[in-house]
């Protein structure tokens, strides 16, 4: 995602895993003045579009010199978290609390809506308990859990608890499991295959 024209600026950023990492690499190692006008990466206009108090108005106004508009401002969504920071220290469930209120516009992947708001990173299992609204629904958050521990070493306060946040996931490590006999598919024919996301034994899997 870094280039050579912006610690934010690539399509790589497509990727909600490669984007966490790479707008942490911005906010850590771009020059302040250039991460906080890095080049927009399409995610990162749509953030600007849906939370322009975070990340800016796109307006041209504030670009009066050329006719593109604003670009995003990653010190807003620095800005933005500091100031929910008490005593130098946010917790890590209040961190994620709030990446998942900022970036759900643009982590629209299990297509599920609950009262007008897209659950982002939420799949249905039959299993996952619930009642009513919320009945079968489980909540994942992968991509918001990632970028949770990928920028608090580099936010300007202590972000305590990361410990509570689920461990990071690779599903290398599930192929090896298996490889060794210490899992078992409970259906042979799911080996090898390529299955929607949405399905059980994909959610189980995750």
């Amino acid at each position: 995602m870094p280039g050579a024209r912006g610690a934010a600026s690539s399509d790589r950023a497509s990727a909600p895993s490669s984007f966490a990492a790479a707008l942490a690499r911005g906010l850590a190692t771009a020059h302040p003045a250039r991460a906080a006008q890095a080049p927009s990466a399409p995610l990162l206009r749509r953030l600007q579009t849906a939370r322009p108090e975070v990340f800016g108005s796109p307006d041209r106004t504030r670009n009066a010199s050329t006719d593109d508009d604003a670009p995003p401002r990653l010190d807003g969504l620095v800005d933005h978290l500091t100031d929910r920071a008490r005593d130098g220290a946010l917790p890590a469930s209040a961190l994620l609390g709030e990446l998942l209120t900022i970036f759900g516009p643009v982590w629209s992947c299990g297509g599920i809506h609950l009262h007008g708001l897209d659950l982002g990173d939420v799949w249905r299992h039959h299993q996952a308990g619930g009642s009513d609204d919320h009945a079968g629904l489980l909540p994942l958050h992968g991509p918001a859990q990632q970028l949770t521990r990928a920028l608090a070493p580099h936010l300007p306060f202590a972000v305590t608890g990361l410990d509570q946040l689920c461990g990071p996931v690779d599903l290398r490590v599930g192929r090896v499991l298996l490889a060794y006999g210490v899992l078992q598919l409970r259906d042979d024919a799911l080996c090898g295959a390529a299955l929607p996301l949405a399905t059980p034994a994909a959610v189980e899997w995750r």
